[in-house]
């Protein structure tokens, strides 16, 4: 499942390649998303509107930024590849050698040092990323992947019927019938890598951990900030990590799970970079607790994210992300199972794709993303869409598989999550459908359940979000 080199090679080849006359190329040279990013109608039974946090006519797009994320090879790679220690070394230093020929304004350190990405400024600003990573590549051998350190965009959509339902999803989900075998253990924690967290939310304060900034770099308790400065990361915490059986709000994907906030963005408007939010990743999952890390933000081809993704596998934990809200076809990526990052796409109550969802043979798995019911900042409750929230209910079955069998590894725990798929959806259609946390669980077979009651949660009035 991990990424190949000949993989990694063929990518960078289409980010350096920027004069090539492929869809892809044509949007880097423009700085536009990579495959054009045109305005949709969405129309339909939907009833929605796509809108970014920026603008909301229009769906979110990518922008280049003036900068790259640089990832040398790891010494265990190089060693994979046939290299002396002494090699090893003298193609590490190399590597270093060149990026300190540019300012880093950005890092990313795991694994003790041997695993690390640098964020450079590129001579010239934006819109000279490809001859940048052109010269650079010159000599290819000591990275990984380089690549533009993309703006990234939450994946969010705002709906404008907020009364169409209340946690509809948890139905189609088999939620109730799930939680009579396991109702998601304190000891499983989701990270949300995001735009923070409304800390005294009543129904996700009592669950919450420590938190982590990736802007600054710091843990909450080493003065990193982790307050909400946008609704989108409390509306995404609450879908899989809401408490449950409390007599408060709503009921997560499981009642119990512990969840961390990542805070990716210090502006109100919750944009983020591709480095800050692999870095996010990164951190999340050298925790022991955390076995989930959730990202609702575009980009999921970048080679940071599915490296970020891979990295997390290694420390015993899974990354899901959003496919992403502009109707794009992911094919040109690759397939489901040929890398580590689980893509995650957006069903309608109907169980058909939502109109807005991305969609291809390099999204894994589907989930409900039309007016989702969860939480919001201030206290509140509000109905979302968008494969934002797809994603986090992702998570949420995922932490509820470690919870029922702690002893799984993420190879076994992405392989039930997509055994216990239904159905199909959209053109290119992956071999996987849209999540079910009771199919998922009774792949694990027979198990000894707890007696509990079913959550009591009060109905309040819907808010929209500031």
């Amino acid at each position: 499942m991990n990424i190949s080199l000949t993989l990694s090679i063929f990518l960078l080849s289409i980010h350096v390649s920027v004069t090539s006359s492929s869809p892809t190329a044509k949007a880097f040279a423009e700085g536009a998303d990579e495959a054009g990013g045109s305005k949709q109608n969405l129309g339909g039974g939907d009833a929605i509107r796509r809108t970014s946090l920026l603008d909301p006519s229009v769906a979110p797009r990518r922008e280049l930024s003036g900068k790259v994320i640089i990832k040398r090879k790891t010494p265990a790679r190089l060693k994979k590849e046939g290299n002396t220690d002494k090699e090893i070394k003298e193609i590490r230093e190399r590597g270093k050698s060149q990026i300190a020929k540019s300012k880093v304004v950005y890092e990313s350190v795991v694994n003790g040092g041997d695993d690390d990405f640098q964020v450079v400024e590129v001579p010239g600003g934006k819109g000279n990323e490809g001859k940048f990573i052109e010269a650079l590549m010159k000599n290819p051998e000591p990275y990984e992947f380089v690549e533009p350190d993309y703006v990234e965009y939450p994946d969010a959509i705002d709906p404008n019927d907020p009364l169409r339902g209340n946690q509809w999803h948890h139905g189609v989900m088999q939620s109730r019938e799930a939680w009579s075998i396991n109702t998601g253990s304190e000891s499983v924690t989701v990270a949300i890598c995001d735009t923070g967290i409304d800390t005294e939310h009543p129904d996700l304060k009592g669950n919450r951990l420590e938190g982590y900034n990736a802007v600054s770099g710091l843990w909450e308790n080493n003065g990193g900030a982790i307050t909400a400065v946008h609704p989108h990361g409390t509306m995404c915490a609450g879908c899989p990590a809401a408490m449950g059986n409390n007599n408060v709000g709503i009921a997560g994907v499981g009642w119990n799970f512990k969840h961390r906030p990542g805070r990716v963005s210090d502006t109100t408007d919750g944009n983020s970079n591709s480095s800050i939010l692999a870095d996010c990743a990164r951190k999340m999952c050298e925790k022991e607790d955390v076995k989930v890390v959730s990202v609702s933000y575009s980009g999921p081809e970048t080679l940071s994210r599915r490296s970020a993704a891979t990295y997390c596998k290694s420390q015993g934990a899974l990354m899901v992300n959003s496919a992403g809200n502009d109707d794009r076809d992911l094919t040109q990526y690759g397939q489901a199972d040929n890398d580590d990052l689980i893509v995650v796409g957006a069903t309608t109550s109907s169980d058909f794709k939502s109109s807005f969802s991305a969609y291809g043979t390099y999204v894994d798995v589907w989930a409900p993303g039309i007016s989702v019911y969860s939480t919001t900042r201030g206290g509140g409750y509000t109905y979302v869409s968008g494969t934002s929230f797809s994603c986090p209910l992702t998570a949420g079955v995922i932490a509820l598989i470690w919870s029922a069998n702690p002893e799984l590894t993420p190879d076994q725990v992405e392989a039930i999550l997509k055994e216990g798929t239904d159905g199909s959806f959209g053109t290119n259609p992956s071999p996987y459908g849209r999540i079910n946390s009771l199919k998922s669980l009774q792949l694990l077979g027979p198990v000894t359940s707890s007696p509990t009651k079913s959550p009591v949660r009060p109905t309040p009035s819907p808010t929209k979000a500031p």
